[in-house]
């Protein structure tokens, strides 16, 4: 069995979690090769046109190159991908956000703001969302880029700081949710469908943001409760695939009415496998499966 793991050019090297899973895949007799998706040419084409499947795995670099992204992934029709193209190109778009609200998904309440919004256009979206405090977000990008807040009080602040990291770029605008500081985000990590593990994610003093480039408190694996396991549950069957994707991350908040979906990621999600080694082998073993089907 041969399995490429998908990475990009910015970050070509395998973070510490997919070093775990690269072993358990070579434990089961894989032979796994590294590859950028933005790599040069000719030679990506030619480890991935060898392997049995491609499994993407931190193509980070791929909300700041979008179109080419897009090119690239229609040029593995003839690649087994996982996740598969067509469900990497809808969670691609933040506005995927509300196909899972009109599915019944709980999310906070968002409006979705054009590229040269100003800030009258987002006054009048807090207004709409009846909040004086919202999360303002590029609709393509990662890693916490261009995430701000906004008020009353700092409308232009807030567009000029998304845009410096999103220049051209429609906007969410999503009521802020004071839980993800109160009590952490919490993800859950599903392989094959299955729930594999769950962390707890707490922003630093001072912020709401727990991507690592804002340094967050380091993650701690938990049991998440019935209610939000149940929640990322449906969150994961109003995916738009007839099958469950390889792996999923599912992030949310337990709110006092039940889980409130942040984000369905099922592209480059990191999956704390130093957390929960034995997910790792899960996943190795959910790769032969999907390979085999």
């Amino acid at each position: 069995m041969r399995i490429a793991i998908v990475t990009c050019a910015a970050y070509p090297a395998l973070s510490p979690s997919d070093a775990l899973y690269r072993a358990a895949l070579e434990r089961l007799g894989a032979v796994v090769e590294v590859v950028p998706w933005n790599g040069e040419p000719l030679a990506t084409r030619a480890v991935l046109r060898r392997a049995d499947a491609a499994v993407l795995r931190s193509p980070w670099d791929y909300p700041q190159q979008l179109p080419a992204f897009l090119q690239w992934l229609a040029t593995c029709a003839d690649i087994r991908l996982l996740n598969p193209p067509a469900l990497v190109r809808w969670n691609a778009d933040k506005r995927y956000l509300l196909d899972l609200a009109r599915a019944g998904v709980p999310i906070p309440p968002l409006r979705v703001l054009p590229a040269d919004a100003g800030a009258e256009d987002l006054r009048v979206a807090l207004a709409s969302l009846g909040t004086d405090l919202a999360v303002v977000k590029p609709v393509w990008g990662g890693s916490g880029r261009g995430v701000g807040l906004a008020s009353p009080k700092t409308l232009d602040e807030a567009l000029r700081h998304t845009r410096r990291e999103a220049p051209e770029c429609p906007l969410i605008v999503q009521a802020f949710a004071p839980e993800i500081v109160e009590s952490g985000e919490i993800s859950l990590t599903f392989v094959g469908g299955a729930f594999a593990h769950a962390v707890r994610k707490r922003p630093a003093d001072g912020d709401f943001r727990v991507n690592t480039r804002y340094a967050p408190r380091a993650p701690e694996r938990i049991v998440p409760s019935a209610r939000v396991r149940e929640g990322a549950e449906a969150v994961l069957r109003a995916l738009p695939v007839d099958a469950p994707p390889l792996y999923a991350r599912i992030d949310g908040l337990e709110g006092s009415e039940g889980f409130l979906c942040l984000e369905a990621e099922v592209i480059d999600p990191a999956l704390f496998f130093p957390l929960a080694p034995e997910s790792a082998d899960h996943m190795a073993r959910a790769t032969f499966a999907a390979i085999r089907i």
